[in-house]
């Protein structure tokens, strides 16, 4: 008497009962070998997708699941092309000085700029010049880069829609309608590899490839918290640091204050802005090591490092709460 198995329906024949029937290749085989397959499905693709080669088979991709915890896993990121740069929109409520009829200083302007692989930018080949007047920033500047100087933080280029004007008859000449470079890091092509061998791939950078460690499959997310009391100081010689028990990812800092501020450090930025303006006393530089982060800037307030006061409307000013994720 045929009889079928408990999940997937096949069909069983006793051999006493049914030892003298037909046997039918479509019912006895064909069928069930449908139904075993339509059960399975495609066993290379999670094997693929679990980073597998060689052997694509149920049994290591089994294989790498039992094994989940000490599976690790590198991201590698190469570098392609070079940095670039892109033009800002046009500034039509703000004004830069550019030249003074009387005294004007010594500014760089060019025809072209340089993007550095550390994403600074240069005036390509930059001549000096000491506008005096309205036409002359007119003839000089309309078409070109402009900075104040060599190490200046900011770049200025001037369209032909920008314009030139000195308000009330000041000695200044000031320009409004002008655009800033905006450095545009290289391309980056990323993938990511796995291997229960946790010495399987070398951290570091060789030449435009970086490999990174992320962790082992099942990690799970950490999260620390704290505070910490402004100390006055500022600079790269007096920088502020954190340390966790992990290496982290996203780290948060925000003033207890009445006007809060928060800042946001993202793992593998090197450079970050206090607020939204383009100055530079408000640029904070950061430094990542392993389970430690480190920044600069050019002001106590800029470099979150600003002292307490005890008393008054700016009371608790200079402390300072951060959460870490990693």
């Amino acid at each position: 008497m045929s009889a079928w198995t408990k999940f997937l329906n096949l069909l069983k024949k006793d051999p006493v009962v049914d030892g003298n029937d037909t046997f039918n290749v479509q019912t006895m085989l064909n069928e069930n070998w449908d139904k075993i397959d339509g059960a399975i499905g495609d066993v290379t693709t999670p094997a693929q997708k679990m980073g597998l080669t060689g052997e694509l088979s149920i049994g290591k991709a089994l294989g790498v699941l039992a094994e989940v915890g000490n599976v690790h896993v590198w991201r590698r990121t190469t570098i392609t092309g070079s940095p670039s740069y892109s033009l800002s929109g046009i500034h039509e409520q703000s004004t830069v000085n550019v030249g003074h009829i009387n005294s004007p200083s010594n500014n760089i302007v060019g025809d072209s700029v340089v993007v550095n692989d550390d994403l600074s930018i240069s005036i390509n080949s930059p001549t000096t010049v000491a506008i005096k007047s309205i036409e002359e920033a007119q003839s000089t500047l309309i078409g070109k880069f402009w900075a104040e100087s060599t190490t200046a933080n900011i770049i200025y280029f001037f369209p032909p829609t920008a314009t030139f004007t000195r308000p009330g008859g000041q000695n200044y000449v000031k320009a409004t309608g002008y655009q800033t470079v905006v450095a545009i890091p290289a391309g980056t092509h990323t993938t990511f590899h796995t291997s229960t061998n946790p010495n399987a791939y070398t951290e570091g950078t060789v030449g435009d490839t970086t490999i990174e460690y992320l962790g082992s499959l099942g990690d799970k997310a950490r999260i620390e918290m704290g505070s910490y009391v402004g100390t006055g100081t500022y600079g790269s010689s007096n920088p502020n640091s954190l340390t966790f028990d992990f290496a982290p990812k996203l780290v948060i800092i925000e003033r207890d204050y009445s006007a809060p501020r928060i800042s946001v450090f993202i793992c593998g930025v090197t450079f970050t802005s206090y607020s939204s303006s383009s100055s530079s006393d408000n640029k904070i530089e950061l430094t990542w090591t392993d389970k430690t982060i480190s920044w600069s800037a050019a002001s106590t307030d800029a470099q979150l490092n600003l002292t307490p006061i005890e008393s008054g409307s700016y009371k608790g000013k200079g402390k300072y709460f951060f959460i870490a994720i990693g």
